[in-house]
């Protein structure tokens, strides 16, 4: 969690995995890490007022040089850190979506969860519809979909079918 950003400037999901997971230079560079248990963020971790995940780095040099120790208390997903965090969280999901929406589809998304009270109001439906592309659905799948919409067809009211 370390090497990776330190090499290549950020940390994604796939970075544990595949090239990067098995890349020699960030192999290399985890023989040359120390790192210190820091008594404070330990307990502070268990802190139910704080609850925070704090980290520190400082890297130092085989010629003796060093950089300044950067301290990070609370993560982008601390509620202390909400509106940064959200931000990013919507990046995030744009750059999930962005290569199955077409421009009109991303911009529905983008209003929907731009608008808090909208987006607590949203069905499931409404915003899988908006971020899963799909074919025109047959005339029987869109009675279904209705159903859906308009709460639980007469079939669900029978219970299971029995044995």
């Amino acid at each position: 969690m370390v090497a990776v950003p330190l090499i290549l400037g950020r940390l994604e999901t796939d970075d544990y995995e595949g090239a990067t997971a098995h890349d020699a230079c960030i192999d290399a560079l985890r023989t040359k890490l120390t790192d210190l248990e820091n008594a404070e963020f330990m307990r502070e971790y268990y802190e139910p007022g704080k609850r925070h995940s704090g980290n520190a780095l400082r890297v130092r040099f085989s010629e003796g040089t060093r950089t300044r120790r950067v301290e990070v208390r609370y993560s982008a997903g601390h509620r202390k850190r909400r509106s940064e965090a959200l931000t990013l969280l919507m990046e995030k999901l744009f750059a999930g979506v962005r290569p199955t929406l077409d421009s009109h589809a991303g911009a529905r998304l983008v209003e929907l969860v731009s608008d808090q009270d909208r987006f607590e109001r949203a069905s499931l439906y409404e915003f899988i519809r908006l971020v899963v592309r799909t074919e025109r659905p047959s005339d029987s799948s869109r009675r279904g979909r209705r159903n859906l919409e308009h709460g639980a067809s007469k079939d669900a009211s029978r219970g299971p079918p029995s044995a």
